[in-house]
C-alpha cells in the first residue's frame, strides 16, 4: 500500500513483480524510496494498473502486436507507458511451477523446488534462492542505498 501512495499521478502502472530490467537504467527518487521509474522490465504477472494506465494500455495494446510482457516492455522503453517497480519486489516468478521466459521451458522434471526463477536484473543469472535475499537484486540495492545517501 505505501508503495501505492508513492505513485507519482502521472503513473501508468506499478510492477510488484518484475524480471529481466536493465537495473542500471532504472531512475530512483528520494521522494520516492518505494519506487524505481522502470526502464524495460518483463513479467507481467502482478501489475498494479492506475486508472489511466488501464485506458491507455486498452488503447495502446489494441490490436494486439505481442504478448504482454513484450508490449509493455516496448511501450514503457518507447516512453508511451510510466511505469515504476516497486522496492522491494514483493513477488517472484517461482519456478516450482515452471516457465516459459524466453521462448524455452524451465521445469526440470524431478527437481522441483520453490526457488526464484527470474531475476529482477537481466545480467544476474543464476537467479537467487530462497535461501538469500530475495526482494532485490545487488544492484539494485546498491543503486537505492545510494539514492537515498544522496538525499
Amino acid at each position: 500500500a505505501a508503495a501505492l501512495r508513492e505513485l507519482p499521478a502521472t503513473a501508468d502502472m506499478l510492477y510488484l513483480e518484475a524480471c529481466f530490467e536493465i537495473c542500471g537504467r532504472l531512475r530512483y527518487s528520494a521522494a520516492r524510496p518505494l519506487l524505481a521509474r522502470a526502464h524495460k522490465p518483463a513479467c507481467s504477472g502482478a501489475i498494479v494498473f492506475t486508472v489511466k494506465g488501464a485506458r491507455r494500455a486498452v488503447e495502446l495494446c489494441t490490436p494486439i502486436f505481442e504478448g504482454s510482457d513484450n508490449m509493455y516492455e516496448a511501450l514503457i522503453r518507447g516512453g508511451q507507458l510510466e511505469a515504476y517497480i516497486a522496492l522491494p519486489g514483493l513477488l517472484y516468478q517461482n519456478s516450482y511451477w515452471g516457465s516459459h521466459a524466453g521462448r524455452k521451458s524451465y521445469t526440470r522434471p524431478g527437481r522441483r523446488r520453490h526457488e526464484v526463477f527470474a531475476p529482477v536484473c537481466c545480467f544476474e543469472w543464476p537467479p537467487f534462492r530462497l535461501s538469500t535475499r530475495v526482494d532485490m537484486s545487488p544492484s539494485v540495492r546498491a543503486a537505492a542505498a545510494a539514492a537515498a545517501a544522496a538525499a
